[in-house]
């Protein structure tokens, strides 16, 4: 059975909903009925109207009507409409593959044969960017449906707008006196005024007394909801009767642009501005300041950003905006947040950026945001490489929309170095969380800006803005043959974008990063930016099949040995050992398999561990084992679907898929390919990127082809499509617990436990411990492969130069006998020459020679 569609998209889920929804059953009924007829509808009305909650209402209900899922975007965090098109990609788990190709594309070419419905929200701030989006949608995309809210419709051929009217009031005439017969009666308005007023006064009851009080209110707040829930939350302190009395002369607060607004928007800003004024002058300017985040973020980032000069202790400020109901406080798994409704946000910045005795405070307070999440993530990049790791991506997804506003104010600043530090820091969690084509967008834009500080890019910049913010390539003189300031940092960017490239299969992107980066080391760059392009330039080789991989891979590994850079060390033994793995002998990826299973152990990194048992795995695979293989990558990631790296756990898939498939276990194979398919999406390449990988993996769809039919390998495909990441590893573990145990008996625990040694054997060093978490199994490194004690004989005669004749009269057996056991020998190591066989037993350690 698939999974609710919403869990499989990075957007917004159809989350329970926090508080009660009263009324609005026949505009629930109407725009059913509209999405129905028309493939767009745009949910309009005044702000704190309820446009969405409605629309997620609505959403929610007819879910089941959408085979392939709702996606929900909410756009109110966003500040950069370029990046409109690439976020909603992205909430759909697709990106572009290329610079070439704008997300807007993609995102199309996507959904063309999708039946889905995407809930676009907030799209005021970012109107024409959604329209376009809509636009080349609604013709690419025959069966998809779009249900956005907007102050304003979105004007595009084929749109139906609903304008959401406010609550019934009931009767009365709005001036506090209760006319009309119906005054009294209970409405839609004030059944909301009342649950509200439960929410902070359990005890609050509609009564006699106060009906008429509470009626007015909600006339004189013209049905608003977002009205009325600010007005309600008063009752904590004050009866209606004296919540009507402050409401008689509401300020009439008007933008500041000077334009006449709607009466209803006057009001629900007189509203706003009344809850305002109810603050304390410290609560005001904690509540103005806070308006400098986007979307939700933690406490110590409001207390870091916003915390200075106040005149009263931070959290008691905090502690009063969350009793009036100004800040909404969500509880997470380690770290709860904070949040602004978005109504709220918008008046803070306005006074904020307005009021006389603020003045100049919102530029600051840009700039602390930026050097608080520049922080952020530098901390991230510190600690990324061990146990924290989990927690540090959790951290920085949560804080995504806040990173890309700190990223907005670098493209607008002229201090290259910090603004290449902050992008440095982002590019582990860019590849772990499968965000390629944003990590490659924000580059571009950093580096063809060169720093100038006009926030505008050129070339690759305005590319990934065309179309709705595709990858970019960088492009311009100031990306890598002019400018000779900050060599290092402008390397690293080069060489990070040059590495998202490659994996999303950009061969053109790829070559400019490499040349670029050439250019600037062969004009001044040291040994460290020198190894980074040596180590880029075998990365191409290994992806485009050329011969000197190793070679370059080896020449930046010393240079990364010399300067103690663990980092890239284990960056470089990764893409030795799958280049090796792949290769004609998969056996000589040992060493470096050892090496950085001991810089795992040694940082006490359970995902790098887990990477290097899926290169074990597939070394182990096309060196003829499939059940070892099997047992081992299932080990790699056995009970841990939730490590953060969305890469290692498609590659894992993948693998498995190609194991079970060279099994005869075909319908299973072909789920994980679904499986896998999907998240190579997500991220906005596949194994096309790797043509090693590929071949392979057109090998298993090959097989599962002929196996199974096409038409039940399209039905078990798609059931591996419609699978949550978590869900997929699960299913393709359901059978492997036995197995997964056995492998990690034989090669130790996947990371090193406190058990355990705290450090394993430095890598590059000459001695390799067989002892303890990392040792080799005693038949070879290969997982299941084990030779006998009499073929391990056989092969160490081998190796000396023995005939089968002299294997045999030294061992005292026939002649076909050592045939037979060479044979066997080189069928379980998956060789082909008896030269192999000596240069396999040279690279075992002495123990397992012997």
């Amino acid at each position: 059975m698939a999974v609710s569609a919403q869990l499989r998209f990075r957007g917004e889920r159809l989350s329970t909903e926090r508080t009660s929804f009263v009324g609005r059953r026949a505009e629930r009924t109407e725009l059913r009925e509209l999405l129905g007829e028309f493939r767009l509808v745009t949910v309009t009305g005044v702000g704190g109207v309820g446009k969405t909650r409605l629309a997620m209402r609505v959403a929610a209900e007819t879910r089941r009507a959408y085979p392939n899922g709702v996606c929900v975007v909410e756009l109110a965090r966003l500040r950069d409409p370029r990046l409109v098109a690439h976020t909603v990609a992205a909430a759909f788990g697709c990106q572009p593959r290329g610079s070439a190709e704008p997300s807007a594309v993609a995102l199309g070419a996507y959904l063309e044969a999708r039946d889905a419905l995407l809930v676009l929200d907030n799209c005021e701030h970012v109107v024409e960017a959604c329209a376009e989006l809509a636009d080349l949608l609604m013709t690419r995309c025959p069966r998809l449906r779009i249900l956005a809210t907007s102050r304003e419709s979105l004007r595009v051929e084929g749109e139906a707008t609903y304008v959401v009217a406010p609550l019934p009031v009931g009767g009365g005439n709005g001036n506090g006196d209760g006319a009309g017969a119906d005054a009294h009666l209970p409405c839609d308005a004030t059944t909301l005024f009342v649950e509200r007023a439960r929410a902070v006064r359990p005890d609050f009851a509609l009564t006699w007394h106060n009906r008429a009080a509470v009626g007015d209110i909600c006339r004189r707040l013209d049905g608003i909801p977002l009205a009325i829930e600010l007005a309600a939350v008063k009752t904590r302190a004050l009866s209606p009767t004296e919540i009507l009395a402050r409401l008689t002369t509401p300020t009439a607060l008007l933008r500041h642009d000077g334009r006449m607004v709607a009466d209803r928007q006057r009001t629900l800003r007189a509203c706003v501005a009344w809850s305002f004024d109810l603050c304390t002058p410290q609560e005001r300017l904690l509540w103005a300041r806070l308006s400098v985040f986007a979307g939700d973020f933690e406490l110590d980032a409001a207390e870091g950003v916003c915390g200075e000069g106040l005149a009263e202790p931070f959290l008691d400020l905090i502690f009063a905006l969350v009793d009036k109901s100004i800040l909404t406080f969500e509880p997470g798994p380690e770290r709860g947040r904070l949040r602004l409704l978005e109504m709220l946000r918008q008046y803070g910045q306005e006074r904020l950026e307005h009021d006389l005795e603020w003045r100049g405070e919102w530029q600051v307070l840009r700039r602390r945001h930026h050097d608080w999440y520049a922080g952020l993530a530098a901390r991230a990049e510190a600690e990324w490489t061990g146990p924290a790791q989990r927690s540090w991506v959790s951290r920085l997804r949560a804080d995504h929309a806040n990173l890309q506003l700190a990223l907005e104010f670098c493209a607008a600043t002229p201090d290259l170095a910090a603004n290449l530090a902050l992008a440095h820091s982002l590019h582990r969690y860019w590849v772990a969380d499968g965000w390629f084509t944003e990590g490659r967008y924000w580059l571009a834009r950093l580096l063809d800006d060169g720093g100038s500080g006009t926030g505008g890019g050129s070339g690759a910049s305005r590319r990934a803005g065309g179309g709705g913010g595709g990858a970019g390539g960088v492009g311009g003189d100031e990306a890598g043959r002019g400018g000779g300031d900050n060599v290092p940092g402008r390397v690293r960017a080069l060489h990070t974008a040059g590495w998202l490239a490659t994996l999303q299969g950009d061969r053109g992107d790829a070559e400019r990063m490499l040349e670029h980066g050439s250019e600037l080391v062969a004009a001044g760059g040291a040994g460290a930016e020198a190894a980074l392009i040596t180590q880029l330039t075998g990365l191409d080789a290994v992806y485009t099949d050329k011969p000197d991989a190793v070679a370059n891979l080896e020449r930046a590994l010393a240079q990364f040995r010399r300067d103690g850079d663990l980092n890239r060390q284990q960056e470089t033994l990764a893409v030795l050992t799958l280049a090796t793995a792949l290769g004609s002998t998969p056996w000589a990826a040992q060493r470096y398999y050892q090496d950085w299973v001991a810089l795992a152990h040694l940082r006490r990194d359970r995902r790098l561990r887990a990477y290097a048992e899926w290169a074990r795995a597939l070394a182990t695979w096309r060196a003829g084992d499939p059940k070892g293989a099997l047992a081992i990558v299932r080990a790699a990631f056995f009970g841990e679907s939730g490590l953060p790296d969305h890469l290692g756990l498609t590659l894992c898939l993948e693998a498995l898929a190609w194991i079970r498939a060279s099994l005869e276990e075909f319908a299973g194979a072909a789920v994980l390919l679904g499986a896998a398919d999907h998240l190579w999406e997500r991220m906005g390449t596949s194994t096309a990127a790797l043509p090693a990988l590929f071949r392979l993996r057109q090998e298993c769809e090959a097989a599962c082809r002929e196996g199974l039919g096409p038409r039940a390998f399209d039905a078990a495909w798609a059931r591996g499509a419609a699978l949550a990441p978590a869900e997929a590893w699960a299913t393709s573990c359901a059978t492997g617990s036995a197995t997964a145990s056995a492998a990690e008996a034989a090669t130790g625990p996947v990371s090193g436990s406190p058990s355990g040694p705290t450090a394993g054997p430095v890598p590059g060093s000459t001695s390799r411990s067989s002892t303890g978490p990392l040792a080799v199994p005693a038949g070879g490194w290969l997982g299941g492969v084990r030779l006998t004690r009499r073929e391990r004989q056989v092969a160490q005669l081998v190796a000396q130069g023995l005939s089968n004749r002299d294997i045999a009269a030294t061992l005292v057996i026939s002649p076909r006998t050592a045939e037979t056991h060479v044979q066997q020998i080189l069928k379980k190591l998956g060789l082909t020459s008896r030269a192999q066989v000596a240069a396999w037993l040279s690279a075992q350690p002495a123990e397992a020679a012997g």
